[in-house]
């Protein structure tokens, strides 16, 4: 939570789609949710029962306001310039998606290896034929995306990105 509220891009707006899981799980979440409910760019949204996945991102992408959305799971971590240097990227290419490599990090923040998805479209239509050929948890896209090709399909539960891309 830290890192993303530590974005060089402040005007950011973070919500965070709260699906119910378990109760210990639950109360950790709140508890650390708790420490940064003063900051006015976070908006928590609490599912009253199990949605799913797909459905819960469904929930903060009508929710949000911005004209772009970037994606991540509780687990992931940014660098601080990622925001900033994604919408730079979007805008200058007039593209309405753009995605990054990422570097693997282990619990105590220390590298161990880098995934690096494809770049070149020759290359990506190749990977598209077997799965996802991008780190959802780095993608930024535009509002208008969703808008075409429609929200995400809460049937595919465990392939909801892949579905998303295709």
């Amino acid at each position: 939570m830290q890192r993303i509220l530590s974005q060089t891009y402040y005007e950011i707006e973070l919500l965070v789609v709260f699906d119910k899981y378990n109760s210990n799980v639950d109360d950790f979440a709140f508890a650390v949710l708790e420490k940064f409910k003063d900051d006015h760019r976070l908006q928590l949204i609490v599912n009253n029962r199990r949605l799913g996945l797909p459905s819960s991102l469904n929930e903060g992408i009508k929710l949000s306001k911005g004209e772009c959305i970037a994606r991540m799971d509780c687990d992931d971590v940014s660098l601080p310039i990622r925001i900033e240097e994604e919408l730079e990227v979007v805008d200058k290419q007039h593209s309405d998606l753009v995605g990054c490599w990422a570097r693997v990090i282990d619990g105590s923040n220390r590298n161990i290896g880098y995934l690096s998805p494809p770049c070149e479209w020759q290359t990506i239509r190749k990977y598209l034929l077997f799965h996802t050929p991008f780190l959802h948890s780095t993608i930024l896209f535009r509002r208008r995306v969703v808008e075409v090709v429609g929200l995400y399909k809460p049937e595919f539960e465990l392939s909801e990105d892949y579905e998303f891309y295709m």
